[in-house]
Parts: structure tokens; C-alpha cells; sequence
């Protein structure tokens, strides 16, 4: 079966490096055969579902069957790339909704739905890869995580993904190596 993975974040992104960053990981997440899945809202997942769209797009690869965006009953994505997915009648239930969905959280900035997704995620026992450098809950989740040494991935991993880090080639090959560890997949 193939690994779900969501990314989380903000619909304002912090500065055009992450930006950057959620294309690149949309890019991987797709080349590596995953399935993407977002919150179908501008910013993050806007991105990461771009990226994804571009490589399938050029590999001649349906992007329908690979990038999902998850939206309320009623509401539309903010962007035309995959398909649509409506759960839940208001954007509380459509997180919940997301994260029962996803197997992977990767988490790129983001606020209070942010916020409201990530305690989901961890509500189900489901990890998740925060991205520091892109600020708002993906740091702070990252602070908690390497701290108290609750991730899955391991100190390691983490540290290779602290604030200070923001090449998106750097991070692009840290979040594989992870999702290679808890998917069971070879990068």
C-alpha cells in the first residue's frame, strides 16, 4: 500500500524560502511514490501539491491518482492541482477527517488549524516531520520534539532538520530519508 503522507502548514507562508521548501518536498513526495494529500488551501499544501503536480505532469503521470486535497462539504480547493476530497461539514471536522486519512504529517509553518491538526496527528499515535525553519507550529512542534525526544524519527533526524537549516535540497533529503524509515521504503 502506498504511504499517505499530508502536508500540514500555513496559508501564508513566512518568507518565499518556504515556499521553496514545500514545492521541493511536493516534488519528492510524488518522485518517491507517495501519495500526497493537503488541506486543499493556499500557502503549504498549495505548494507541495504544485511541486507534486509539476513532476508527475512531467513524467506523464495522472496527478489525479497521486494528490488529494481534503476540503469541508461545500468548499472547493484554493488551487486546481489533483482531485478533491470533501469530508466533514466545517474545516475542525475536515482536520479530523485529514488525519485519520494520512499515515505521515510533514509540517511547514502553519497557526491555529495548524496547531488544531498537529494534536490530532498526535490524538492518533501518527508522526510527524516538523520543518523547523519555516517558523510558527512547524518550530515550535520541532522544539517540543527534539527536547523531549518523543519523535519516531530520532534526535538525529530532527537535528538535521533544526531551524538553522533552510537549503530546500538539504531538507528535501532529510524528509526522504525519514519517510524511507517510517514507510519502510529505499530512498
Amino acid at each position: 500500500m502506498t504511504p499517505k503522507i499530508a502536508v500540514l502548514g500555513g496559508r501564508k507562508l513566512s518568507s518565499r524560502k518556504a515556499s521553496l521548501i514545500a514545492y521541493a518536498l511536493g516534488d519528492a513526495i510524488a518522485a518517491h511514490g507517495y501519495q500526497l494529500f493537503t488541506g486543499g488551501v493556499s500557502g503549504a499544501g498549495e505548494e507541495a501539491s504544485r511541486g507534486a503536480y509539476r513532476h508527475l505532469q512531467n513524467m506523464g503521470e495522472p496527478p489525479l491518482d497521486r494528490i488529494t486535497s481534503v476540503v469541508p462539504h461545500g468548499f472547493q480547493p484554493s488551487h486546481p492541482y489533483g482531485r478533491t476530497l470533501h469530508r466533514g461539514k466545517n474545516w475542525e471536522e475536515r482536520r479530523r477527517e485529514l488525519v485519520k486519512i494520512a499515515d505521515i504529517f510533514i509540517v511547514i509553518g502553519g497557526g491555529e488549524g495548524t496547531r488544531q491538526e498537529i494534536s490530532f496527528a498526535v490524538g492518533e499515535g501518527k508522526p510527524l516531520i516538523p520543518i523547523a525553519c519555516t517558523g510558527g507550529e512547524a518550530a515550535l512542534l520541532w522544539q517540543k520534539l527534539y527536547e523531549s525526544g518523543e519523535s519516531p524519527v530520532g534526535r538525529e533526524h530532527l537535528w538535521k532538520l533544526r531551524p538553522e537549516v533552510n537549503d530546500p535540497l538539504v531538507i528535501k533529503k532529510e524528509v526522504l530519508r525519514i519517510l524511507s524509515l517510517l514507510a519502510g521504503k529505499t530512498v
